[in-house]
């Protein structure tokens, strides 16, 4: 039996940060840099409040992400134009 869902979060992607070290004695704690750990916990929240209600699964799923983002700033106008258009580079 296959479930479609759709689950959209309106939150900009955050790349995932090399994680931290700091050592004390002969204690090491690895950590996520603040503005990673934020957008996970923003996003762990959104997800919560999508799922809300929603039964658990009971067997193997399959997702597929897309992520939508703002152009840079740094194209130019050509390319800018292009990538607001939705056109596509081919590869």
């Amino acid at each position: 039996m296959q479930i479609d869902m759709e689950l959209t979060f309106n939150i900009e992607p955050q790349q995932q940060e090399r994680p931290r070290a700091t050592g004390r004695g002969r204690f090491i704690r690895v950590y996520d840099p603040p503005k990673t750990a934020k957008f996970k916990r923003e996003l762990k929240q959104l997800a919560m409040l999508e799922m809300r209600g929603k039964n658990k699964f009971d067997s193997a799923i399959s997702v597929t992400i897309r992520f939508f983002r703002k152009v840079q700033k740094s194209v130019s106008k050509k390319e800018h134009a292009r990538r607001t258009q939705g056109h596509v580079r081919q590869s």
